[in-house]
């Protein structure tokens, strides 16, 4: 075999073994799972949030819905 010949079958090679971390991760993006998937920054992901109409020892009142502020009124926009 030429040296010509073999030096393109090697970089034919390095070529296809570099496409396939682009390949797992196109079928990866697309594939449906049940898991939810993982973050790096949590954000408002695992934030814990307070029931409505149920007791929290968070304030003072023991109430988790706060009350509505006196003179205000809600707008939609």
């Amino acid at each position: 075999m030429k040296a010509k010949t073999r030096n393109f079958y090697i970089i034919g090679d390095l070529v296809l073994l570099a496409l396939i971390p682009f390949g797992i991760i196109a079928v990866r993006r697309y594939s449906y799972t049940t898991t939810p998937r993982f973050a790096i920054i949590q954000d408002m992901d695992r934030m814990p949030y307070l029931k409505p109409q149920r007791r929290s020892p968070v304030f003072a009142d023991d109430r988790g819905m706060r009350p509505h502020i006196a003179g205000t009124m809600a707008q939609q926009d």
